[in-house]
């Protein structure tokens, strides 16, 4: 269940990304590997193609023949922001703030049901998807994020900006970020993703941070380069 309870409990709150790393490896291991007859390909998209990175940074032995990473959550801003951001978050928790929302953070309400201006897609049918989804599973909305999340968040994508931990993901790996992303900007993010050894970065254009739940154009264009990726894996095994 959630880290918070109460009238807290939309918080989206964690005290270290480890945490969620070491979640998914009791998941491989408690679930996936029992059934594992392969090696396996992984999707991932924002905070999950992060947790996906860390834990193969942790295990990098683990059999996993590839990766398809959508908008992976490796810088949400500029070296600066980031900076500032981890000092501001630092003071909130030694003050005892850190279970507060950051921000600009609040509960999910009514704002965040208006498709004009949202952040994620150009798609109006798709993102009501989310609305329908909380309405039908109340119990699982969650709102913004709180000074401790931000914080956790910008310590772990530090890991994930340095050439010796990026080398550890040695499998290759697919990455599409929309060109209009502004939740993980490419111009911020691609340093990082050039750092990955046999990474193909690509840009969907005109897509926003949620790019399979974009339009049909922008998914068109995702399906196809992944189509062609997992052609390549399949040609690369077959010779």
């Amino acid at each position: 269940d959630r880290f918070l309870s109460g009238d807290k409990r939309q918080r989206d709150h964690v005290a270290a990304f480890n945490i969620h790393v070491q979640d998914l490896q009791s998941f491989y291991e408690g679930v996936v590997r029992a059934h594992q007859t392969g090696s396996l390909i992984l999707c991932g998209h924002s905070m999950g193609a992060h947790i996906f990175m860390r834990w193969l940074m942790d295990h990098p032995d683990t059999n996993i023949a590839a990766a398809i990473f959508t908008a992976p959550m490796m810088a949400l801003a500029g070296h600066l922001a980031h900076l500032s951001a981890n000092l501001l978050s630092w003071g909130a928790l030694k003050f005892g703030y850190g279970d507060d929302y950051a921000p600009a953070q609040h509960d999910y309400d009514p704002q965040d049901r208006i498709f004009t201006a949202n952040p994620l897609t150009h798609d109006p049918v798709r993102f009501a998807i989310m609305e329908k989804y909380f309405k039908a599973y109340p119990d699982f909305i969650v709102g913004g994020v709180t000074w401790e999340w931000l914080h956790s968040a910008i310590k772990s994508m530090h890991v994930t900006q340095h050439r010796d931990t990026l080398s550890k993901l040695r499998m290759p790996i697919l990455t599409m970020t929309g060109s209009r992303d502004q939740v993980t900007p490419y111009n911020e993010i691609q340093r990082y993703l050039a750092m990955i050894p046999k990474a193909e970065n690509t840009l969907i254009g005109g897509a926003l941070h949620d790019v399979m739940n974009e339009t049909d154009q922008c998914r068109v264009d995702a399906w196809n380069r992944i189509d062609k990726f997992l052609s390549r894996l399949s040609m690369e095994k077959a010779a």
